[in-house]
């Protein structure tokens, strides 16, 4: 943390003279937050810098200074009010959520990749909500810190938790936040991130190859030699007929289960509609018959994908889609960030897997765009719930007063129309919630 706080004298990134042995084209640098990527909730209006997440661009503006600054970044809930008011939305899948769990994030770009050895969060407005802080590797997000919220006072700090040291570098950190101890709103002013830059970066890239994402090496093999051993052992002389395994035999195979394979199918399935995806995963893994019961479409009527948007991707939807046949309730919220997700494949999984749909959240979803609007207008007929947060890639919203049974309408930091917006009201006279 005191390294951090040495750039308030300079305010730009720089490199460390502690570090002075290391390669000549290999340094240390600090540099502050360049463009805010996206994020889930902020205090200030779109029309204005007041209280908006775009105030964590460049070095801090108020710290080491403690209070309420127009200038700083605010989210849009603190303490527990939020989960007890009545509009609040419980989750689809509460065996899914995880023991810490986020209500907000912001996500941040850096001018230059690094690989990371520090990330200092200026908190100049009730510090401790920070839980989780990511970074984007060259394919998938890497879990960098985790820890427990908490009240700091009322005190300004550098926060600067011990990160999970990684061999790739990164220029985009993604910080998530629970607000529950909070008296009030807490304020960002700055996120700084310090690391090592890649050595010897044009050798790197000069000497990479595409296939290697794709071929595995092979062992070279001698021409000949192969069937030479197979002859020298003798195995072509010693080939049975294979036998054919009965069906009883092949529901059998793997870990020996105990007493609990004589369980009937329907108590198994009890039991496993309180697991969480990960786990119905693994129960998949088990053996034959523990697979196909892991896959009754009766355990997948309500799915909560937000904890794991961190490596939910396309070919998840196409997986899902063969189980979903009884879909009522679907969460992608904060899924697909990073073309993690192509709108094409969720249009086709509405089409097969969203006609029983009564509940549907695409909070800060990127790949929602206009054929997603019209693929869930077209396929989900009995939709109570629509909440579409933070979605800003769609223009056709008045396509949406083709739903006529809504209850609740999230539409959040959405481009709608007022012309829209009323169209879709009257044609839901049952609704109840809107944002």
């Amino acid at each position: 943390m005191q390294s951090a706080s040495d750039i308030i004298s300079s305010l730009l990134w720089f490199k460390d003279d502690s570090y002075s042995n290391e390669e000549n084209d290999s340094q240390i640098i600090e540099q502050f937050v360049q463009t805010v990527e996206d994020f889930s909730s902020q205090y200030g209006s779109e029309i204005s810098v007041s209280y908006t997440a775009f105030n964590l661009r460049g070095p801090p503006s108020n710290f080491p200074d403690y209070g309420d600054y127009p200038q700083a970044f605010v989210m849009r809930t603190y303490g527990t009010w939020w989960d007890e008011a009545p509009s609040f939305q419980k989750d689809y899948m509460p065996q899914n959520s995880s023991a810490i769990p986020s209500q907000d994030f912001v996500e941040v770009s850096f001018e230059r990749a690094v690989f990371p050895l520090e990330v200092a969060v200026f908190e100049t407005y009730n510090p401790g909500a920070l839980v989780r802080i990511w970074a984007l590797g060259r394919a998938s997000w890497i879990l960098l810190w985790e820890g427990e919220p908490e009240y700091a006072g009322d005190t300004p700090r550098i926060f600067s938790p011990p990160i999970r040291q990684i061999n790739v570098p990164t220029r985009i950190l993604r910080l998530e936040f629970n607000h529950r101890l909070l008296p009030y709103y807490t304020e960002l002013d700055a996120v700084l991130l310090r690391g090592r830059e890649p050595a010897n970066i044009g050798k790197i890239k000069n000497n990479f190859s595409y296939s290697t994402l794709f071929k595995r090496s092979q062992p070279v093999v001698e021409k000949g030699m192969l069937l030479n051993k197979v002859i020298a052992s003798n195995l072509h002389e010693d080939i049975v007929q294979p036998t054919v395994l009965s069906s009883d035999k092949l529901l059998d195979r793997g870990p020996p289960l105990g007493d609990f394979q004589r369980l009937p199918d329907e108590t198994i399935l009890s039991v496993m509609k309180y697991l969480d995806m990960q786990s119905l995963c693994r129960c998949a893994q088990v053996n034959t018959h523990f697979k196909r019961l892991a896959s009754d479409a009766i355990l997948y009527r309500s799915i909560d994908l937000r904890p794991y948007w961190h490596c939910v991707r396309s070919q998840v939807l196409v997986n899902l889609s063969m189980k979903c046949k009884f879909l009522q309730k679907l969460d992608l919220s904060w899924c697909g960030s990073h073309c993690m997700i192509q709108s094409y494949y969720v249009v086709n999984f509405l089409k097969y897997s969203g006609s029983e749909l009564t509940h549907l959240r695409m909070n800060c979803c990127k790949f929602v765009d206009n054929t997603v609007l019209r693929a869930i207008v077209d396929t989900s007929f009995n939709l109570q719930e629509l909440c579409l947060r933070s979605v800003v890639t769609c223009s056709e919203w008045s396509c949406l007063s083709s739903l006529t049974k809504l209850r609740r309408l999230d539409l959040y930091r959405t481009h709608i129309t007022t012309s829209a917006a009323v169209s879709i009201v009257w044609s839901n006279p049952s609704l109840e919630h809107l944002n």
